[in-house]
C-alpha cells in the first residue's frame, strides 16, 4: 500500500470527487478528506506504482478546480524524491537546497 498527500484542494471537494479523479491510476483502498482545516486529503493506493503514476501526472496540474499538489506521504517527515519514491537520510542531506525534492513533511496525520 502507498499513501499520497493531495493539497490545495477546494474545501468543497468530496471523497467521491477524489475517487473519480484518481481511480484511473489504479486500485484505491481509501480516501480521507480533511475538514478542519479543509484543503487536503490522503489517498491510499493498493500498489505503490499507481501512487507514483498519480504523482507524476497530477502534481501541479489543474484538477477539481485548482492547481493541486500531489506528493508521496511521509509520516516521518523525511523529504522523498519524486523520481524514485524512496530516499535515504543521506540522499536528503545531500540535497540541502531542496532542489528536485518533493515531500509533505509539514502535514500531520490525524
Amino acid at each position: 500500500m502507498s499513501r499520497v498527500y493531495v493539497g490545495n484542494l477546494d474545501p468543497r471537494v468530496s471523497e467521491r470527487d477524489l475517487e473519480d479523479e484518481f481511480r484511473v491510476f489504479g486500485v484505491i483502498r481509501s480516501v480521507w478528506v480533511a475538514r478542519r482545516p479543509p484543503g487536503y486529503a490522503f489517498i491510499d493506493f493498493d500498489d505503490h506504482r499507481d501512487a507514483e503514476d498519480a504523482i507524476r501526472e497530477l502534481d501541479g496540474a489543474q484538477a477539481m478546480g485548482a492547481e493541486v499538489t500531489v506528493l508521496v506521504d511521509d509520516p516521518l517527515g523525511v523529504a522523498v524524491p519524486l523520481l524514485v519514491g524512496v530516499a535515504t537520510a543521506e540522499m536528503v542531506q545531500g540535497n540541502a537546497d531542496g532542489a528536485g525534492v518533493k515531500c509533505c513533511k509539514d502535514v500531520t496525520l490525524m
